[in-house]
């Protein structure tokens, strides 16, 4: 009898008349069923199997094949556990890359002798060839190396019958290379002449003391800050007057007060009752607004419009809740 593993989809549990029917078949294929595991048991590895232990293995589903989900970290595993030849059957050929990857060979439907598609674990020939090597002892001798008595082999020297012409560089004076060096001298001497010339006006023009732009610094930033004011009677530096201030700085500050409201008062712009009544269609005479179509309702007025909500009019009519107690 050769060894057999069943692994269950969980959603056979509900039908058990599959699980015998599967037995049933194994035992006709004399194959004996020793262990029996739910395929999340052996996901979750709460369940171990044992390395090269299995001659079949089956997996049972209610999954169609173009629909089964299957780990290919689990084909490895069940893999691992079956002998060298072993069969695999369950899986459709939706795996055959990773059947393939995890050493097995697909055995198609017509070429299974009736035992339907199925996979076959094959040897491993990386592991058969490590296993095959013998591990005799080797002697090994030292070759004996003769040297040659007549030794010399010979040399030979190429003539060149056309050499390559040479060239040596002209050697200047020592009178011409001093005047060179003092024309370069003198180059350099006006080039740092000039560049301490241009440093010394910059110097000049733009001058300033580190005491004037320190004391500029804290200046605007006194001004920019609020400074607390020392109150006379409890000493303690305040931004804001106290309540029963009689020390003179609540007068400070609503004198302060007074003239920003003062400052304020004279850029308020103020109208004059006719530019006020510019637009009032109220009153004969008066000019229009710049649309001319306040008179016409609220679908013709601007956004701004004094009339938005109250009917069309006539230009002079009186506008007054009479009026408009229709819409009311």
């Amino acid at each position: 009898m050769k060894n057999g593993l069943l692994i269950i989809h969980p959603a056979i549990t509900t039908t058990p008349e599959k699980v015998e029917i599967q037995k049933n078949l194994a035992e006709s294929q004399n194959v004996n069923i020793d262990n029996q595991y739910l395929i999340t048991k052996i996901q979750d590895e709460s369940v171990s199997l044992i390395n090269d232990n299995y001659d079949v293995v089956y997996y049972l589903t209610p999954e169609k094949l173009e629909d089964m989900k299957f780990s290919e970290r689990l084909i490895s595993t069940i893999g691992k556990s079956m002998k060298i030849g072993g069969q695999f059957f369950g899986l459709s050929d939706k795996f055959k890359l990773n059947a393939l990857l995890n050493g097995f060979i697909v055995i198609p439907e017509e070429q299974s002798e009736g035992l339907g598609y199925h996979w076959v674990k094959k040897e491993d020939k990386n592991s058969s060839q490590a296993a095959a090597v013998s591990l005799a002892p080797v002697s090994l001798k030292k070759k004996s190396i003769t040297k040659a008595t007549n030794g010399k082999l010979p040399t030979f020297v190429r003539k060149n019958a056309n050499p390559l012409p040479s060239f040596k560089p002209a050697v200047a004076s020592q009178a011409e290379q001093h005047d060179q060096d003092i024309d370069d001298d003198e180059g350099v001497d006006k080039n740092k002449q000039a560049l301490l010339a241009s440093l010394l006006n910059n110097s000049e023009q733009e001058s300033f003391s580190e005491k004037d732009l320190i004391d500029a610094r804290v200046s605007s930033a006194r001004e920019d800050k609020i400074t607390a004011v020392e109150c006379i009677h409890t000493g303690v530096k305040r931004k804001k007057a106290c309540k029963d201030c009689s020390c003179g700085l609540k007068e400070e500050e609503e004198a302060e007060i007074d003239g920003v409201r003062a400052a304020q008062d004279r850029v308020v712009v103020q109208f004059t009752p006719a530019e006020l009544t510019e637009i009032d269609f109220t009153i004969e005479g008066k000019k229009v607004g710049g649309c001319g179509s306040c008179t016409l309702g609220d679908a013709f007025r601007c956004d701004g419009c004094p009339y938005l909500g109250l009917p069309a009019f006539t230009p002079g009519q009186a506008i007054n809740l009479t009026a408009i107690s229709d819409d009311l």
